[in-house]
């Protein structure tokens, strides 16, 4: 996801609807960012971030910023296409608990001076907690919400991004890491909890008149709404 200043990562929840998740600081005060899905040749996925900006016409799509709420630092993209073949990640049917394998893809690779750099970083870690916090950024935003702490290394460019478990449904979008010369306190990351996640999307579903749709990774595989799809 690219603004005019910055750049975060997301993910894409329902094909259908043609929606992403995101941070609602990754997002800030625009209403409309540019979006970028992998490339592949031979297979392999294109890292280079030059690749994608050179071609922007083509690879970049347009996306509308629908809904965002501050305090759960999260934001959600209603994209112009999505690409062929591309299917929305599915959220995990609860949250995960202390010692649960987490992996995360962003974009921390960048450089945006001039677009060199790697994409498509992948980390990993284990989950340490879950637990309400009060986080403040330097801009002024304060989040308020549920979070799960981890020990999988972000950066910026990561934010947004989504944090899945070790069967690839999402459980937490990246968001901030503990302030080690305030605290003391080193790899302590925080996620957007899945609780905060299904409650943001629950909540924009209503204001909208739907029921929320999207697929969730249960014991059977995906399952979905398609009642709420025909609407």
């Amino acid at each position: 996801t690219v603004t005019s200043r910055s750049c975060g990562s997301g993910s894409l929840i329902h094909s259908q609807r043609k929606l992403v998740l995101t941070n609602y600081h990754v997002v800030g005060d625009s209403r409309t960012v540019l979006v970028f899905f992998p490339t592949y040749t031979d297979g392999e996925v294109e890292p280079k971030p030059r690749h994608y900006i050179d071609n922007a016409k083509t690879l970049g799509i347009r996306a509308t910023v629908l809904a965002k709420s501050e305090a759960q630092d999260l934001a959600l993209l209603e994209l112009e296409r999505v690409p062929e073949g591309v299917e929305g990640l599915p959220l995990a049917a609860k949250p995960v608990g202390a010692g649960a394998k987490l992996y995360s893809v962003g974009a921390s690779g960048i450089e945006l001076r001039d677009f060199s750099g790697t994409l498509w970083r992948l980390s990993s870690g284990e989950a340490r907690a879950r637990n309400r916090h009060t986080a403040r950024f330097s801009d002024g935003q304060v989040i308020d919400a549920m979070f799960l702490e981890n020990q999988k290394p972000i950066n910026s460019g990561d934010s947004g991004g989504p944090t899945v478990n070790d069967t690839g449904a999402l459980v937490a979008v990246v968001s901030n890491k503990e302030n080690v010369r305030a605290t003391g306190r080193e790899n302590v990351y925080r996620d957007v909890d899945l609780t905060e996640i299904q409650s943001f999307l629950t909540g924009y579903a209503r204001s909208a008149n739907f029921t929320w749709d999207g697929p969730t990774l249960a014991s059977g595989g995906f399952t979905t709404d398609a009642k709420s799809l025909a609407k």
